[in-house]
């Protein structure tokens, strides 16, 4: 199952004075939301979409009921009009349709339909997603996969490096690779002075422990002409590979709702303090990310020098 490794961070709304990036909080500032986390892929069935609640910052976290498995979510094709309730998955904690008959397609319109109870209180939000056209795949014999040796050369001397070749889908300009390094572990960091883009010089076992899972994952995108097809690039350097081993890499084309989520997630505030949202594509009372993509998947590896 194909998803986006996407990180909501759901929290009350934040208000500063300009300049002034300190926060105060009270029982007024926090007011309960639904957390959509939901994309749809073509030549697949509609699943793993999650609906989670907010919480207050000022609050113990409520785990218990942080999932919202009593949700109704329903999801329409908005071209003919079916509708379908989706069924929750105890053991995936999401939402999916339960069948095999109904698969989503390329430039198709959907719509998603969400309500539930936080704290008492009757919740709503809707969302739409047209998802891409066809055309979006990796060019294999043009893109560099496979095995590298770390700080292995080309004949002209230069290093080498990953490349994804593609071809890209009508009317999308954003592609994401989501990069994880499979064989994550201390024991295959790449330390410094062999490390040439990652800041090691001062780190030694104790402190890639305590940052493991963020180098983990990674994450690397292009932006290319809406008129582009044949033989665009999307380069993984060196700084996206921190650990010898092996790494799955999935490449998405995105449509413009999940394109404005991944850019503006973590942008959540302005150079003069002041907090901001992301851009969420959600009605009512919903935050989060409903969107589509095209997906492919490859494997890296990166052997000792």
């Amino acid at each position: 199952m194909k998803t986006l490794n996407v990180l909501i961070l759901s929290a009350a709304s934040l208000l500063t004075s300009c300049g002034n990036p300190d926060v105060s909080l009270d029982e007024s500032d926090y007011a309960p939301k639904l957390v959509v986390e939901g994309y749809l892929f073509p030549g697949t069935a509609p699943s793993n979409i999650r609906i989670t609640r907010n919480f207050r910052l000022n609050k113990p976290i409520p785990v218990e009921n942080l999932v919202l498995q009593d949700a109704t979510v329903r999801l329409t094709r908005v071209a003919d009009g079916r509708s379908e309730l989706l069924v929750f998955n105890p053991e995936a904690l999401a939402f999916s349709y339960p069948g095999t008959d109904w698969v989503v397609g390329f430039d198709e319109t959907w719509r998603i339909d969400v309500t539930a109870t936080v704290d008492g209180k009757a919740l709503s939000t809707s969302s739409e997603t047209t998802t891409p056209k066809a055309g979006f795949r990796l060019n294999p014999d043009q893109s560099v996969v496979g095995a590298i040796r770390y700080n292995e050369k080309n004949p002209d001397g230069s290093y080498k490096a990953f490349k994804l070749d593609f071809r890209t889908s009508e009317g999308i300009d954003l592609y994401a690779a989501s990069i994880v390094a499979l064989d994550a572990d201390i024991r295959n960091y790449i330390f410094s002075p062999v490390n040439r883009y990652v800041e090691v010089q001062e780190k030694d076992s104790s402190d890639v422990k305590e940052t493991l899972n963020s180098l983990k994952y990674q994450s690397v995108f292009t932006v290319t002409p809406l008129s582009a097809t044949d033989h665009q690039e999307l380069n993984i350097d060196w700084f996206g590979c921190a650990f010898y081993g092996r790494y799955r890499v999935i490449f998405y084309a995105m449509e413009k709702n999940a394109k404005s989520f991944y850019l503006t997630h973590q942008d959540v505030q302005d150079q003069d303090g002041n907090f901001v949202e992301p851009k969420m594509a959600l009605t009512g009372d919903g935050i989060g990310v409903f969107g589509s993509a095209l997906a492919d998947t490859v494997f890296l590896e990166v052997l000792r020098p």
